[in-house]
């Protein structure tokens, strides 16, 4: 007869069953999949998941009318949220007044209410359901079909893998049954190495962690006894499979890759998955036409990007941290990346309807730090030898180790001497420019060009190179922290000004052009910007502590407002306004930041909300004065100018800069029988601000050619070293992972290059 073995995760069913403990007959199941395999065999019931119920949610908002979240839209994160607040309460036996009171309360009790019906009437079930119903009918029969039940550990160390308190009264249950004794690893304390070099960043990080692999593959050591561990695999993993080739490595994801990543691939397996996700959606889309749901894009693309296809297992695997803990078997190396304090522990996270804490209290979530410090001692556990990865820098932000790590690690592994296939054409005795050129050549499979913007199209067209590294893989270029604001972040709350005084004269029908009364409305919307969520906590960075360069910066700003300072640049702007407010209507016909979006065919497409991916090219545009006869769009730079800038205007004109061009295609499109005037504009030189580059006109034809054909170069996987405009190498994000210095040197044919 076959054993029973109930365990906590599939990456710990495929240990058992690659250990001695099991025979090969033996079932070995989660207990997640086993509650569910006991549901079906009694019940027929449609089961809904996450999406669904989204969708449900927002019905039930809708047919109801529940004001309090009238505002969410279909397809919000939020409704996700109410969902799963929802299901964790049941699942967890806790009452909503146990967290809420008042209108929220009432809100959610009304969509609860109307969303247990509306299951009942459809015949549908959820998560919550499916435990309930299993332990509600629980009966020992089915364990009749096997010889003996052996139930695993279900806390190891400080991480309990129990999902809810329905599911702990399933799994006491079955507490009479034999435990499962793992098999016991060396406890000797691993040896911890670290690399000799100082590590970088993220890109750093993944190619010290293929270096050190292909040193020990040539020491003799086996890809089965490596294994490399990522603190954030869904970060890692794509930089990890775009560094392979480069130093002519295997490797493969415990997670796979997502099908999203996959693009006009012939690969029978892609083929077969796609053929497999559009029966999917075909099928869903009949189940949400019988429920009365709408089956939102980003739905189907949610969907998409869940799917994932296992690679085939050669080479280096890189896991989670996760996928170790409670494992019986032991690596020889195992290389552990992302070990800095911002991604180990991760950051704790509230949302609108439970915090962090009460998730932990509540909804049997693990606690991140003590998680992270079992994982950690998990990784020690089953290693001879770990070593560990630290970059110094993300983005702009220095980093420092994770304080979960050993205080000391004192042991180096030098990997100076293993080269990519750069490095080795770099160093070639017969290396030329030419030649160095071409064997710096990247070409990545399977990029996807759905969305651009001005900025990503100007970055490829300079240098194919720099998109690669800054839009598709993200890095960005380290700096030592900034006392006070960067310069990014000045000339943010510089166009956030101007934003709230332009308006604040339009909501208020302001027509005065009186200096002293225009100076008082700037400086109190400067205050409001400078106090801003967008000021405060910057895009992608964390929460700004505001100190002495802060205000120093915003009272620079503010000079000449309302004292005998020289005119700074919201001074100046008002004055630009002073002697332009009649031409502007003062700013009646204004739109500020205004959002544009042109589809495939380079239209103007209107777009419904932020998570409508119905566009090809979008962007904001800084200013768009829509008057009788006429659009003036503006485009506020921060930089120093005294005059036209001739060598900028070239660069409009011969759409190098393509951002002006884009910006009348979609105007000349949208609101037609007007004329045109687009300026780049800055107030830092004169007292009333200078337009020192314009476009009035635009040669249709060749803007979408160079905008269709960017997209076929970025999706042809080209993304050659560029050098056509060395200029820019100063300031680039990249340079330092760029060999972009080789056109300095003095090559063997260099002359000829």
């Amino acid at each position: 007869m076959q054993n029973l073995y109930i365990t906590y995760s599939n990456q710990k069913a495929r240990d058992l069953k690659n250990s001695s403990l099991t025979k090969p007959l033996d079932k070995i199941i989660t207990l997640d999949n086993l509650v569910l395999e006991l549901y079906e065999k009694k019940n027929f019931q449609i089961i809904i998941d996450e999406k669904i119920g989204s969708s449900l949610i927002y019905k039930i908002i809708h047919d109801n009318n529940i004001e309090y979240f009238s505002y969410l839209k279909n397809g919000a994160d939020s409704l996700g949220i109410i969902y799963g607040f929802i299901l964790k309460c049941r699942r967890n036996e806790i009452a909503f007044d146990t967290l809420h009171s008042g209108e929220k309360l009432e809100a959610l009790e009304q969509i609860d209410s109307a969303y247990q019906e509306y299951k009942k009437a459809n015949s549908l079930a959820d998560k919550s359901d499916i435990e309930k119903t299993v332990l509600e009918s629980w009966s020992d029969e089915f364990l009749k079909e096997y010889d003996t039940l052996h139930v695993d550990e279900f806390v190891v160390g400080n991480i309990d893998f129990v999902g809810s308190s329905i599911a702990k009264k399933i799994l006491n249950k079955l507490s009479t049954c034999r435990a499962i004794t793992p098999n016991k690893t060396d406890t000797t304390k691993p040896n911890l190495i670290k690399p000799k070099d100082e590590v970088f960043n993220s890109i750093d990080e993944v190619k010290t962690a293929i270096k050190i692999a292909r040193k020990l593959l040539q020491d003799g050591e086996k890809a089965e006894d490596i294994l490399i561990v990522a603190s954030d695999i869904a970060e890692y993993a794509p930089i990890y499979r775009l560094f392979l080739d480069e130093y002519e490595m295997r490797g493969f994801c415990s997670v796979g890759t997502p099908l999203t990543h996959f693009y006009n691939s012939t690969n029978p397996k892609v083929k077969s998955a796609l053929e497999d996700y559009e029966a999917t959606i075909d099928g869903l889309q009949l189940l949400y036409n019988k429920l009365g749901l709408k089956l939102e894009t980003n739905t189907k693309e949610s969907i998409k990007a869940s799917i994932t296809l296992q690679e085939p297992k050669i080479g280096i695997e890189l896991t989670e941290p996760n996928q170790i803990v409670g494992l019986s078997r032991e690596y020889k190396h195992i290389i552990f990346i992302g070990t800095d304090i911002n991604h180990f522990p991760p950051k704790a996270t509230d949302n609108f309807l439970y915090s962090y804490e009460e998730n932990i209290k509540y909804f049997h979530a693990n606690n991140y730090f003590t998680s992270s410090k079992t994982q950690y001692e998990e990784l020690k556990r089953v290693s001879k030898n770990l070593y560990i990865i630290t970059a110094r820098y993300s983005g702009k932000r220095e980093l420092v180790p994770s304080i979960i790590l050993d205080s000391t690690c004192k042991e180096t592994i030098d990997i100076s001497h293993i080269k990519s296939r750069s490095d080795l054409a770099l160093e070639g005795a017969t290396a030329t420019k030419e030649n160095w050129l071409k064997s710096n050549k990247i070409e990545v499979k399977n990029i996807e060009a759905k969305h651009l913007s001005a900025s990503q199209i100007n970055k490829y067209n300079t240098c194919p190179l720099a998109y690669l590294y800054s839009n598709k893989i993200r890095l960005q270029a380290p700096t030592q922290p900034q006392e006070g604001f960067d310069a990014m972040e000045q000339g943010s709350l510089m166009h956030l000004c101007y934003e709230f005084f332009g308006r604040y004269i339009k909501q208020n029908c302001i027509t005065s052009t009186c200096r002293d009364e225009l100076n008082d409305i700037m400086l109190k919307q400067s205050k409001l910007a400078y106090k801003d969520k967008q000021t405060t906590e910057p895009r992608g960075k964390p929460e700004l502590k505001e100190n002495i360069h802060h205000k120093i910066f915003l009272s620079t700003l503010q000079a000449g407002l309302n004292d005998d300072r020289p005119a700074e640049l919201l001074a100046k702007f008002v004055g630009y306004y002073i002697k332009n407010a009649k031409e502007f209507d003062y700013f009646q016909n204004t739109e500020f930041e205004k959002e544009f979006a042109l589809d495939n065919e380079l239209k103007p497409c209107e777009l419904k909300d932020k998570k409508d991916a119905g566009y090809f090219i979008k962007g904001f545009i800084d200013r768009f004065d829509n008057l009788p006869n006429h659009i003036n769009i503006v485009d506020y730079k921060s930089k120093k100018v005294k005059r036209k800038d001739k060598k900028k205007q070239e660069e409009v004109d011969s759409l190098k800069d393509v951002q002006l061009a884009l910006y009348i295609l979609y105007a000349s499109q949208q609101y037609l029988n007007k004329t045109f005037d687009a300026h780049m504009l800055s107030f830092k030189g004169n007292e009333n601000g200078i337009k020192f580059v314009t476009q009035k006109s635009i040669d249709e034809v060749a803007v979408k050619k160079l905008v269709n054909d960017t997209k076929k170069k970025i999706e042809s996987g080209d993304f050659s070293f560029n050098s056509s405009d060395e200029q820019m190498c100063e300031w680039c994000d990249v340079r330092y992972i760029c060999h972009e210095s080789v056109l300095s040197k003095s090559l063997k044919g260099a002359e000829n290059g």
